[in-house]
């Protein structure tokens, strides 16, 4: 929804005679979101790392490839939670606002 909403903020001049959003701009909110959501994705994985480390760990001894591999999962969890659906919703905050700021919206 808000993609659409920013490709139709950045209309061509309507002397031109074209409706459709230019490429350049739609080109420009695309790369937004995405840069957006690798941050959300980061920010998600720091909250996952904070949460794990609050929790006691268990009696049994870890191996440096079990706390790799507990990383790698965050990793991919944080990913998958910044960007499908709405996630926490920062990155859809951050692109309203700097949306404003850097593709004139």
């Amino acid at each position: 929804m808000d993609a659409a909403r920013t490709a139709f903020h950045a209309l061509s001049p309507p002397e031109a005679g074209n409706l459709k959003p230019s490429a350049e701009a739609t080109g420009k909110a695309d790369q937004l979101r995405d840069a957006l959501r690798d941050f959300e994705a980061l920010f998600v994985n720091q909250l996952l790392t904070a949460m794990r480390r609050s929790v006691p760990e268990s009696g049994a001894p870890r191996s440096p490839g079990s706390k790799l591999y507990q990383q790698m999962l965050d990793e991919e969890m944080s990913r998958v939670i910044a960007h499908s659906g709405k996630g926490l919703g920062l990155a859809d905050m951050l692109q309203r606002q700097l949306g404003k700021e850097l593709l004139g919206e």
